[in-house]
């Protein structure tokens, strides 16, 4: 009955070390998710993107994928989603609506306003080759 905060921006280490992860973003929680699952069903589009840059060893690539923009502070997010400037998948209502951790699937929680009709293109993303 014990628990460890692990901070790390090893998501490889993330996932032997830990049971469940939270992906934070601006100071903010945009995905809780089992461990093992985020790197075959990310459940939010900076998860995925983080997923999407890691070097892998049974892929040669030329280059690996970047997450576009630059991060912002907590500081700086007002209305919206604060991934929204970075995110590919970006909708008007993403700057309207500040997103709350809500329950995607059992176990799995997300800050995406549009995170259930994203879901399969999310999991694809991060089995893409580059």
């Amino acid at each position: 009955n014990t628990a460890v905060l692990f901070i790390t921006h090893d998501l490889a280490l993330a996932s032997v070390i830990c049971d469940r992860v939270v992906v934070m973003y601006a100071g903010r929680p945009m995905a809780v998710q089992a461990a093992t699952d985020l790197f075959e069903a990310p459940a939010h589009p900076y998860a995925a993107a983080l997923v999407g840059a890691r070097p892998r060893i049974d892929q040669k690539v030329k280059r690996l994928q970047v997450v576009p923009g630059r991060p912002v502070s907590a500081l700086e997010v007002s209305t919206g989603c604060p991934f929204r400037p970075r995110c590919a998948y970006a909708v008007s209502d993403c700057e309207q609506t500040t997103p709350a951790l809500n329950q995607l699937a059992p176990g799995v929680l997300t800050e995406c306003i549009r995170a259930g009709e994203l879901r399969d293109e999310l999991r694809e993303s991060v089995h893409v080759s580059h």
